[in-house]
């Protein structure tokens, strides 16, 4: 294999080079299925950026960032419900329960990867 590092091959030289989505096998359009793991960082989104699992500060699991669907998976503690996530800004996320209707924003910084929300809640990114 050539590529040893996908995060370095953009999009269009993935279709170029005849490489394909490994969970969508597409030619034309290598990300259709939302796929951004081959992806380099600085061409994600702010929600893309985000993917992962997330725990609060006091250790507890919150649930699953999918960026690319704009929705947090709530762990099952909170009975698995999802949510939708959106952009608000720079730097800004905002995050609609569905079940409640209640919206909060949160603020993401980094080093380490981080979420203040409006509720005083902060949330960190699992590395594990």
């Amino acid at each position: 294999e050539i590529f040893r590092d996908h995060q370095e091959i953009s999009s269009a030289a993935m279709g170029a080079i005849g490489m394909n989505c490994k969970r969508c096998d597409n030619e034309e359009d290598p990300f259709s299925c939302g796929d951004v793991s081959f992806r380099r960082e600085e061409e994600k989104t702010l929600l893309e950026r985000l993917e992962g699992r997330w725990v609060r500060k006091d250790g507890q699991e919150m649930g699953e960032v999918i960026g690319a669907q704009g929705m947090l998976r709530w762990s099952k503690a909170f009975q698995d419900w999802e949510s939708c996530l959106e952009e608000a800004g720079v730097s800004r996320i905002r995050l609609k329960m569905k079940h409640t209707g209640q919206i909060h924003e949160g603020q993401v910084y980094l080093d380490p990867v981080r979420i203040h929300w409006s509720d005083g809640e902060i949330w960190f990114l699992d590395a594990s």
